[in-house]
């Protein structure tokens, strides 16, 4: 049996897809896809939203008086243009598992950017229980000249895989969509709402970890805590960690002592450093209705979560 054929056939095949992805990069339109920066598109997406935030003129600096940082429940459930000040921008770095470690090798790309005067972390206690292995295999030194303005050939061609680009383009239209848990519709400083009705909610995720033991945090999120901390303080700037409401049943019956541990070690993390750490939840009561799992808020819970956080924050002379 010849293999000719077939080998002319996946040849041929290959070729068409480098050379559909390279029309695609080439294009440099408003719809290309994110460059192949880490395994999570969530991310990918979040890099390139962000390489258009902080494009500045030569010798400028892009504007982000609020930075808001941290994995989704930055994301999603806080609305970061709600702490800036009458003429000021916010600017939300969160995405999907990005965890404090990976925060401190997003920083420096950033901060090389834009100056700002507060930076904010929505968490919870998963963000220091999830193991580092469940990093996304970010490409750090190419995700920091991309996001500063690099080439976008080394961003592109350095992790090439036109299979991705191909895939990316297909579902750009999903990109906009905010009744699943994969929306990426970014809004003006870069938070995503999940949608208040309509949301298609994973059961599974609707009790979350109610099921499992709360894990011990990781000693290097708690270090990586204080050098975030140390980083804003370095630009003039105060960290406020805001510890986010979970669902009614998780909040009440899910390890609260651990958790309350949990953040007295954080909040010690990040006071030698000028970080501060708020509960701005306690004494609020939020419904099942404001949830689009057990952790993240909706966008109408978001909002009201967002109001509290802003007059605690106002409260703290920030």
């Amino acid at each position: 049996m010849s293999f000719a054929p077939f080998l002319r056939w996946f040849a041929l095949s290959v070729v068409a897809c480098v050379a559909v992805a390279g029309a695609i990069v080439a294009s440099a339109g408003p719809d290309l896809p994110a460059p192949h920066l880490s395994r999570s598109p969530s991310f990918n997406e979040k890099a390139r939203w962000l390489r258009a935030q902080l494009a500045v003129s030569p010798g400028g600096e892009a504007s982000c008086d609020v930075l808001a940082v941290g994995s989704s429940m930055t994301l999603n459930s806080l609305d970061a243009a709600r702490l800036a000040r009458p003429g000021e921008r916010a600017v939300n770095l969160g995405s999907f598992g990005v965890n404090p470690e990976d925060t401190v090798e997003m920083l420096p790309a950033v901060l090389a950017r834009c100056r700002p005067r507060l930076v904010v972390m929505a968490t919870y206690h998963g963000d220091f229980a999830n193991p580092r292995a469940e990093a996304k295999d970010i490409n750090w030194p190419v995700f920091s000249d991309y996001v500063r303005g690099g080439s976008l050939w080394r961003a592109y061609g350095g992790e090439f895989d036109p299979y991705y680009l191909i895939e990316r383009s297909l579902k750009a239209g999903d990109l906009h969509r905010t009744d699943t848990y994969q929306s990426m519709a970014f809004d003006a400083a870069g938070g995503v709402g999940l949608a208040c009705s309509g949301f298609h909610r994973d059961p599974a995720r609707w009790d979350g970890d109610l099921k499992e033991a709360m894990a011990e945090p990781r000693p290097q999120a708690l270090a990586a805590m204080g050098r975030i901390a140390e980083m804003a303080r370095a630009v003039g700037a105060r960290l406020v960690v805001i510890v986010a409401p979970l669902r009614p049943r998780a909040e009440s019956a899910f390890y609260p002592q651990q958790r309350g541990a949990l953040w007295n070690a954080v909040g010690a993390a990040v006071a030698p450093f000028g970080g501060i750490l708020l509960r701005p939840a306690e004494n609020a009561s939020f419904t099942d209705g404001e949830f689009a799992d057990f952790a993240h808020l909706n966008r109408c819970g978001r909002e009201r979560w967002s109001a509290i956080v802003s007059a605690r924050v106002a409260e703290a002379g920030l």
